[in-house]
């Protein structure tokens, strides 16, 4: 089911067989086709922001009471559900490319609307996946961009390039909160009266490197939503972080090919049985995938045709440590001294009524990976702090949020 070190691209007979038309949509190459940016600052140059088409929909997912889950333990099922949500689409869309953005327990995908309901039933069978197996539930919806731009909320996107091959999409805009806020409060009415799809594809999902140690210090997931709107407000804090963090933000990314390492044969045979029903072929495809992947990872065992120490090189500039969706959300490998500073920081601009935040802080990150192959481009790695770093973060920000609207401010 997922997870697989020699994934093949994805065919595109079953975007054909899409209820929607066949072929290409008039928009289709939107995000193929717009110019990125390389550094990082550029979330904040508003230049960089084209309005997503009329005829694409927000597609949102999430762990419903995720916090509860990950108190329980559940963090890596809850961060798995969420890049799952990404491949379910992914697969359903074929070769075309489409920007969306991993919170750690959901996902935020703006997709063309001749799609739309072949992603929801895809997201839905994952919705029964997660149930029956993983005893977690996970809540879907689609919003039109034209729906949300003719009442007054906009989507607008950006790409910054993670390397010369990957990149990852930043959003903002008024419509990606009020499509959330849609999905909760009319379920039924922006799942469309879609059918769970029975056969899930997640194939080239997987989880099989081991938490990476922090070896700076500790790992922190850090989520910033400004509260004032001054301009140049997140220009302003993404300086500051820059100058707290003796590396700078660039530099402390916790994903590393020298310090990290694969799991067991039997830690992943354990973990991905569960997504399987019986011994079928699939499952058994799936135990040699894992064989070969840990040999080639773990044991060392050479490569035909494939270097897995330039695939190792490439993690780094291929995760998604840091982000934007209207939310500033970064994974950071600091120093106790400069996680202290970060509060500090964070407090000021708090008690200034300036910003919302949350931090989360542990000794590892953890890495679940999609793989339509594995050379440079193909692969793309979503990083969390473990012990459910953004969920963790994002409970902070929210008390935060709460205390406020409390207190009449």
């Amino acid at each position: 089911m997922y997870g697989a070190i020699n994934a093949m691209p994805y065919s595109s007979s079953h975007a054909d067989s899409a209820a929607g038309p066949k072929g290409c949509g008039v928009n289709d190459d939107f995000f193929a086709e717009l110019s990125g940016f390389d550094n990082f600052r550029g979330i904040t140059e508003p230049g960089n922001y084209q309005p997503a088409p009329d005829d694409w929909s927000v597609v949102h997912t999430d762990v419903v009471d995720s916090t509860q889950a990950i108190a329980g333990g559940h963090y890596k099922d809850v961060n798995m559900i969420s890049v799952a949500s990404i491949v379910c689409a992914q697969r359903v869309v074929g070769d075309l490319k489409f920007p969306f953005v991993f919170g750690g327990d959901g996902a935020t995908m703006l997709v063309p609307q001749r799609f739309q309901n072949d992603v929801l039933a895809a997201l839905l069978g994952l919705q029964s996946i997660a149930r029956s197996r993983l005893n977690l539930d996970i809540r879907v919806g689609a919003v039109n961009v034209g729906e949300l731009a003719a009442d007054g909320h906009p989507v607008r996107v950006a790409k910054h390039h993670l390397s010369a091959a990957q990149n990852i999409a930043i959003l903002e805009g008024a419509g990606l909160e009020e499509a959330e806020r849609r999905i909760r409060a009319h379920p039924e009415t922006y799942r469309h009266e879609v059918s769970p799809e029975e056969d899930t594809d997640l194939s080239g999902l997987s989880c099989r490197w081991k938490p990476v140690p922090s070896q700076r210090g500790r790992v922190v997931s850090l989520i910033m939503q400004t509260r004032s709107t001054r301009s140049g407000l997140y220009q302003e804090l993404l300086e500051r972080l820059d100058q707290v963090i003796g590396p700078g933000l660039d530099n402390v990314n916790p994903i590393g090919a020298p310090w990290m390492s694969y799991r067991s044969i039997l830690d992943c045979i354990r973990d991905e049985r569960r997504y399987y029903q019986g011994f079928s072929r699939d499952w058994f495809n799936r135990v040699v995938e894992i064989v070969f992947a840990v040999a080639l990872f773990k044991y060392r065992f050479p490569g035909i045709g494939f270097d897995p120490h330039a695939y190792k090189r490439q993690l780094r500039t291929h995760s998604d440590f840091r982000k934007y969706d209207n939310v500033l959300r970064m994974t950071l490998d600091c120093s106790t001294s400069e996680i202290d500073a970060i509060r500090r920081l964070c407090d000021a601009y708090y008690e200034a009524g300036e910003l919302y935040y949350g931090l989360h802080e542990n000794d590892s990150a953890l890495m679940t990976c999609f793989l339509n192959g594995t050379g440079e481009g193909e692969h793309l790695h979503f990083v969390d702090a473990t012990d459910g770093g953004y969920t963790t973060a994002a409970s902070q920000l929210k008390r935060q949020l709460a205390g406020d609207n409390a207190g009449g401010s």
